[in-house]
This record gives structure tokens, sequence and C-alpha cells, in this order.
């Protein structure tokens, strides 16, 4: 029997866990992301679900050839470490987590960016089939990026390569960020700046979302045909993602771009604006770079990560 491989996708909010074979997940499930405990508390629970999986898959260790686990922050695939402190699980840059798998089941691990997973699993499974060239973007709480070129991962020098299209500055008089720099794509159209940077618009009491909670891009897409106050957001958004996305073409100069995230739900209001911006404007040409949704929009991180830990 062919080896089987987990990949573990440790996201802000859920973990969620698979155990993948040729490319297919064939158990999954996913766990509360304790993520304000330090990131050791959280490893027993992930071992336990992993044991459980493989016992209902009537699987075992030995079956197991490999862990994968993709994390929201720079990270050392060869030396197997998380470089840089995150907001959340604290504690994760000094986690040995080869040591851990080893200790567990006895099999090497894998660790990557969660882009880069993501972007490896619409290459070998999705949207990116084929191609060599990819700029893969995800839009959500922040804004996401991995990079595809002539077939390998780009890491760069100090392993941040592709993965900080969020912090490219696109407005230099712009706001401050949470990176410490200023005027940061995620400054200007991400879920965790909308209530920072347009409540305070005067706008914003006439307006529909002045009734919710918080503004949120799920809210913004709702109301946007209606309410003249979401509709500026979004078209501030657009230009903003067109933006960046232009720049992330111009750098990387790929054959295609893939979009994923939690508000590509809304896909088919953005993608045709961002192709028109990028044909009208980038250097390559009309029609020359497309721009296409992800398919794995739920499970790229644990396919990716099955696979690169297959390798």
């Amino acid at each position: 029997m062919n080896k089987i491989y987990v990949g573990i996708d440790l996201g802000g909010t859920n973990i969620k866990i698979g155990v993948v074979s040729n490319g297919q997940i064939i158990a999954q499930t996913a766990l509360p992301a304790h993520a304000e405990l330090p990131m050791q508390k959280n490893l027993p629970g992930i071992r336990d679900a992993i044991n459980a999986l493989l016992k209902s898959a009537n699987l075992s260790h030995t079956d197991l050839g490999g862990v994968g686990i993709s994390f929201p922050s720079v990270v050392d695939n060869q030396a197997k470490r998380i470089l840089t402190k995150y907001v959340k699980f604290p504690g994760a840059e000094s986690v040995d987590f080869n040591q851990w798998s080893m200790d567990c089941w006895n099999v090497p691990v894998a660790l990557e960016n969660d882009a880069r997973a993501a972007l490896v699993a619409e290459w070998q499974y999705g949207s990116g089939k084929g191609y060599k060239n990819i700029v893969l973007v995800t839009l959500g709480t922040g804004f996401g990026s991995a990079v595809l070129i002539d077939g390998q991962l780009f890491r760069g020098a100090h392993h941040a390569g592709g993965n900080l299209g969020g912090h490219t500055i696109i407005n230099f008089k712009g706001q401050p960020c949470n990176c410490g720099a200023r005027g940061c794509m995620e400054t200007e159209a991400s879920g965790w700046v909308l209530d920072e940077k347009w409540k305070i618009d005067p706008e914003f009491r006439e307006s529909k979302l002045a009734d919710e909670p918080q503004i949120s891009f799920v809210k913004v897409f709702e109301w946007a045909a209606q309410d003249a106050f979401a509709n500026k957001i979004l078209s501030h958004s657009l230009h903003a993602w067109s933006a960046n996305i232009f720049n992330l073409v111009h750098h990387f100069d790929p054959q295609i771009v893939i979009m994923g995230g939690g508000i590509m739900k809304s896909g088919d209001k953005i993608i045709p604006q961002i192709q028109k911006f990028l044909d009208d404007n980038i250097w390559q040409g009309s029609g020359v770079v497309k721009v296409v949704p992800a398919t794995h929009t739920d499970f790229a991180g644990m396919l990716g990560m099955a696979y690169l830990a297959s390798l």
C-alpha cells in the first residue's frame, strides 16, 4: 500500500487536518484553534485528532509517510522552523515540530507558509495545474501571497520571498500598518482595517453598515448595490487589490494569478474588475496574464502540505 500523508492547516480560527492519499482527502476534521494558548498546548489535541482520523480510515501510524504543517508566518522550510512571531499561537517559533512528529509517529514534518501551501495545492490539483509561473493571492483578514517561478516555490534569501504581498506599500502617505510601516496594501483593503478606516468617514452614519456590529466584506458586498457608502468601500478595495496585483504581476511575470481566501465567495464581482485592470495596464499586454479563482478554497492548506510532506 502507498503511504498516506497528513496535512495540517494552522488557521487562526480553526485547525484543519486531513489524511491524504494520492491527492485525495480520505478523512478530515477541524478543531477550534485555541490560538490564544501557547502552540505547545495545542499539540496534544492535534495529535489525538490525527490518531482518531487514522483509526476511522482503518489506518495505523505505520501507513503514515509524513506530516505537513502550514503556518501563517515566515517559515524556514529546510530548518523546519517558524522564524517570526505571530499574533496567535504564542511560542510557535520555539517549537520543534519535526521532533514532535517523530515522537508521535516516527515520521518527518514538512513545514511551510500557509499561502505557499495553498499555492502548491492549486499547482498540483487545482487552477494552477499545468503552469510553471503562478502568483497566488488570498483575500481575507489580510492579503496573503505566494509565488511559483519556473516550477519552483520562490522563497528568497530570508524565506519571505513572495509572501509579503499584503505589506507592499501602495500609499506612501497612508495609515500606519500593524507591521510598523505606513501605507501597506493591508491598510487600504483588508478585513482587519475596515472598522478603523471607514467608521470615521462622515458618510458611515447614514449607511446601512452603521446598523452592523462591525464592517465586514460580507456586508460590504451584500449592501454595495443598494448603499452608496458600501459601494464606496467596495470600489476603493477593488482599486487597491487591482493596483497591488498589478505590482505583483510586474514583479514576478506569472502566466496566471490565482485568487483565493474567504472574500472570494464574491469572486464574480472581484475577478472581472481585476482582469480588466491588468489587461488595460500591464506591460505584458492584454489577455496575457489570466486571473482565475482558486479551486480548493477550503482544503488548500492540508492538500498542499500533504503533497510537500510526500517529497
